[in-house]
């Protein structure tokens, strides 16, 4: 998410949208606040690991979309060189955007559609909802440190994507980059589906006997192995 709203308005000159700073602003503020409001009054209904793996799905899926419109607009298309399409940030003039909205200009919406199918699917889901688990999951005793772990961690996370992403989409090409986010919200639809515990209509008293029946079997079982 990081990568893609610092590059939101880079995407949307991709498409050839006028003022693309101002219109990439107020559509990604737009989304995010209709995506929060549908995720606040589902969140309890559907359940944490059925919107989390509708996230992932639908991350996935923005993300592949956005890989192949970079993938079908590439500089070699139109037998040009080009820098870094993020440049846009830089006092480069030419980059991988110019160049894409002039190659197929048709797929440009392919790019806006991406962009803001991710923003709303993740908005919905990962935005939020890790956060509530979080305070669902872990122990009392060490919510406070674990807390602050794991908000650092995430601090830290999202300075090195932003941070290298500009080396890493020179090094393998923009749609190689946004295809290995699509696979990375893939797995994370795993690691959800297998190893994160529902915890909708659950008390903290019984998510915290969850884990220690839990923790109570594998000693059993690691009793009965020996």
């Amino acid at each position: 998410i990081n990568a893609i709203i610092y590059y939101a308005a880079a995407i949307f000159r991709t498409a050839g949208v006028s003022k693309a700073r101002v219109t990439a602003l107020y559509a990604i503020g737009a989304v995010q606040i209709v995506a929060t409001v549908i995720s606040s009054g589902t969140v309890d209904l559907a359940g944490r690991k059925v919107l989390l793996i509708i996230g992932s799905i639908g991350m996935a899926i923005s993300n592949a979309a956005l890989g192949t419109h970079f993938f079908l607009t590439r500089p070699d298309f139109c037998g040009q060189q080009a820098t870094n399409w993020s440049s846009e940030f830089s006092n480069v003039t030419t980059s991988t955007a110019d160049i894409s909205s002039t190659c197929n200009p048709q797929l440009g919406p392919l790019a806006i559609t991406s962009l803001i199918a991710f923003i709303f699917v993740f908005s919905m889901s990962w935005r939020s909802i890790p956060f509530i688990a979080m305070n669902e999951l872990l122990p009392l005793r060490l919510r406070g440190l674990l807390g602050g772990i794991t908000i650092s961690t995430l601090g830290v996370s999202a300075s090195i994507i932003i941070g290298f992403y500009q080396r890493f989409e020179s090094a393998v090409g923009a749609y190689t980059a946004w295809w290995a986010f699509a696979f990375l919200s893939f797995i994370g639809m795993f690691f959800v589906l297998f190893f994160l515990p529902e915890t909708k209509g659950k008390s903290l008293e019984e998510i915290e006997m969850y884990f220690k029946s839990r923790t109570k079997k594998k000693e059993v079982i690691s009793k009965q192995s020996t």
